[in-house]
């Protein structure tokens, strides 16, 4: 059993938890100093399943009294392959399955959840862990949550210009995400699960072909 903590706007420190089937990482910001107070990450030696990922969860709050703390803000970042950039014009709220239906596995019990990107003019569309969300209103009265990949996206197309014409790869522990960025805007977005380096060097180089780019510049 949890217990409910208040949101304290007069704390200085935020907290945000990233989740994933991998592993888990906690980091609290001071607001005031303008700097990180604490940084734990957690891989799991194997993949876990939502259920295990959440009794994880629950035993790093219930041990580390740094986390039981009150919070100005408190985030939760879902890091799963089940997420997609759609532009405003072709977005529609009631079909939201539709988005992820060709590259994912979706069944009729998932909630999709949607992220605004609003200085892009897109929407990210994906599957977040619910039963985290619901173990995070369990414990807080409020707090927000996202997708990696809006963060990473965000930061990305923030920092471009209209000469920008660069691909990203951001490596995780199993998967990774390629971005490429094209006179300034979002041009693809794709996930990728690999194993070995064969793997990896695979799907980076066959989609630079795709792009029409360099492969060796």
């Amino acid at each position: 059993m949890t217990n409910k903590r208040n949101i304290n706007l007069l704390s200085t420190q935020i907290l945000s938890v990233q989740a994933s089937l991998n592993g888990l990482s906690f980091c609290i910001v001071d607001t005031i100093e303008n700097n990180i107070v604490f940084f734990k990450e957690n891989r799991f030696d194997k993949q876990c399943n939502p259920i295990e990922l959440e009794e994880r969860l629950a035993s790093e709050f219930e041990n580390n009294y740094l986390l039981q703390g009150t919070f100005k803000k408190v985030i939760l970042i879902h890091q799963n392959n089940i997420c997609t950039f759609v532009p405003n014009a072709l977005f529609d709220k009631d079909n939201l399955v539709d988005y992820l239906k060709f590259n994912n596995k979706i069944f009729e019990s998932d909630y999709i959840a949607h992220d605004i990107l609003p200085v892009q003019e897109m929407v990210a569309v994906y599957v977040p862990f619910v039963n985290l969300n619901n173990y995070f209103f369990d414990c807080f009265t409020e707090f927000e949550y996202q997708h990696t990949s809006t963060i990473f996206v965000q930061q990305l197309l923030q920092k471009a210009t209209v000469f920008t014409n660069k691909v990203y790869c951001n490596v995780h522990e199993k998967s990774f995400e390629l971005i490429h960025i094209k006179d300034g805007k979002l041009n693809l977005f794709n996930n990728f699960e690999y194993t070995t380096k064969e793997d990896f060097i695979y799907y980076l180089l066959f989609t630079l072909e795709q792009l029409q780019l360099d492969t060796e510049t």
